[in-house]
């Protein structure tokens, strides 16, 4: 399903075709926005690698150029390495004898930083990511296949909460937020037992 087809199914149940290129548009963007930062969905999770300085053990890596539509890491891991690198809170990499740790990472600011305990080359990742703001009829999103019941219904639910219509934007709500808990048990990424 594209944007368009949405777009006229969320119009013929809300009868308001009068606000499909604005509100109606922008609900569907929002109703993505909020299933995306309700779970962390295997669909949208991106991993590639990115070389990084085999000269010194401290580095850091730009966000917005390394990881676009930044959400939240899910792992880094050096080449060579065995083991994922361990987040830390920032303010807590030095340890009592005020020595910082090795082999962990936290973010600062717009960089994610790491402390290597042995000089590598390449960093394996993986990362979540927001999602694209959908304008084109055309345009599509993994969610308006695989959910899309829910992603109509908590479109309706935005709809018709701008319009006024607080029992059926509840009433949309509570079917779509459902839809999404089940939808999470299915699609999040996390290993399966089939």
């Amino acid at each position: 399903m594209n944007l368009g087809e949405m777009k006229d199914w969320i119009v013929r149940d809300t009868k308001r075709p009068d606000k499909r290129e604005d509100q109606v548009q922008d609900a569907i963007n929002a109703a993505i926005e909020y299933a995306t930062t309700s779970c962390d969905f295997s669909s949208d999770l991106q991993e590639g690698s990115v070389a990084i300085s085999s000269s010194v053990n401290a580095q850091s890596l730009p966000i917005s150029s390394t990881f676009p539509r930044f959400r939240k890491i899910k792992y880094l891991r050096p080449s060579s390495y065995r083991n994922f690198l361990c987040w830390k809170d920032p303010s807590r990499i030095f340890d009592h004898q005020q020595r910082q740790y090795t082999d962990v990472w936290y973010r600062s600011g717009d960089n994610i930083v790491f402390n290597l305990s042995v000089k590598q080359s390449l960093m394996l990742y993986a990362y979540y990511q927001y999602p694209l703001f959908l304008t084109s009829d055309d345009a599509t999103h993994w969610m308006l296949d695989q959910m899309r019941t829910c992603i109509h219904d908590l479109a309706c639910w935005r709809v018709f909460e701008q319009i006024g219509n607080e029992s059926e934007a509840s009433r949309f709500f509570k079917i779509g937020d459902e839809f999404l808990k089940r939808h999470k048990s299915d699609l999040q990424d996390a290993v399966s037992l089939a």
